[in-house]
């Protein structure tokens, strides 16, 4: 009896320590790899989009002061809500509606012109129009008036861009970590992935935002 005992308990700690091997053996992470993808068919491909919704963490910064909260985006090609939150009760929100930036969230107008530009520039950065396009040895780089992206050629996602106002002023934007838009499923082409991470810089002002989900709605 007592060998029948020793014996189950011996194989009860054997499953566990493989399933916590399985457990702890690293997962494959894919990354996008579209050497050789036809940029213009990216664009064209992307201008499908009609919407987007999305929920980010976000980091705001200017000097050694710092706000941090969690956004929900709705935004299509010309209007935008960003409704903001914080320790998950509502904060506040800006809209641009037909072109006019308003809202309750009190950060001032020029913040709130600026997070609009810069978070519309980010996600829509394919629907302005590009006059020049030159090639470096690992990406393309796409200039229009006021806006400059670079683009890398293995993901074919953007990895910088620089948007110049009406005003000369300059909104600087760095992306990272790309992620699936469809976890479910493998991807196909490169707009099943974007970037998840954003730095935004416009004068001493520097706002990160990580998205944590994204819809996206095509036409």
């Amino acid at each position: 009896m007592q060998y029948r005992i020793n014996s189950s308990l011996y194989l009860f700690l054997f499953i566990i320590c493989m399933l916590g091997l399985q457990g702890c053996a690293k997962r494959q992470v894919l990354t996008p790899d579209y050497r050789g993808y036809d940029l213009r068919m990216l664009i064209d491909e992307l201008k499908e989009v009609a919407s987007i919704e999305s929920a980010l963490e976000v980091q705001y910064e200017r000097g050694d002061a710092l706000m941090n909260g969690d956004m929900f985006v709705k935004a299509d090609k010309e209007d935008m809500v960003l409704r903001f939150y914080y320790m998950g009760l509502p904060a506040g929100e800006i809209v641009q509606k037909d072109g006019i930036v308003k809202g309750t969230l009190k950060i001032g107008k020029a913040k709130a012109e600026m997070l609009i530009e810069g978070l519309k520039s980010s996600i829509f950065w394919w629907n302005s129009e590009y006059d020049e396009t030159f090639e470096t040895e690992g990406a393309y780089i796409l200039r229009g008036i006021g806006r400059e992206v670079v683009i890398d050629k293995k993901t074919m996602l953007p990895i910088n861009q620089r948007v110049t106002l009406a005003n000369g002023e300059i909104i600087n934007i760095a992306y990272s970590v790309p992620s699936q838009l469809y976890p479910e499923g493998p991807p196909k082409r490169p707009t099943d992935w974007y970037q998840s991470e954003m730095l935004i810089e416009y004068r001493d002002y520097r706002v990160r935002a990580k998205i944590t989900s994204l819809t996206v709605y095509r036409q």
